[in-house]
């Protein structure tokens, strides 16, 4: 959503904050994982922050867009994994 100014925070799960598998044409946009909803302190997910499986062609954020910036920081594991044709995000 690029009118929402309140990040989704996925921070504090056991394992994976977001898991993508056998999923395309996902965006995934103004997410604070593994940190606060001010992006400012840890809240670690158990394992990685997003981690993609089988799952090409989706978007992480936009830079050029303000509100589509993720903040991915603090995690236990990888911030982003890509695991296996996973690689056209």
């Amino acid at each position: 959503d690029t009118t929402s100014t309140t990040p989704l925070v996925v921070s504090g799960n056991t394992g994976n904050g977001l898991l993508l598998r056998t999923v395309t044409g996902v965006k995934v946009a103004n997410c604070h994982v593994g940190v606060d909803a001010a992006g400012n302190a840890a809240r670690a997910n158990g394992a990685d922050g997003i981690r993609l499986e089988q799952a090409p062609n989706n978007e992480i954020g936009d830079p050029s867009v303000t509100n589509r910036r993720n903040v991915i920081s603090g995690n236990n594991g990888a911030g982003i994994y890509l695991g296996d044709d996973s690689y056209d995000v």
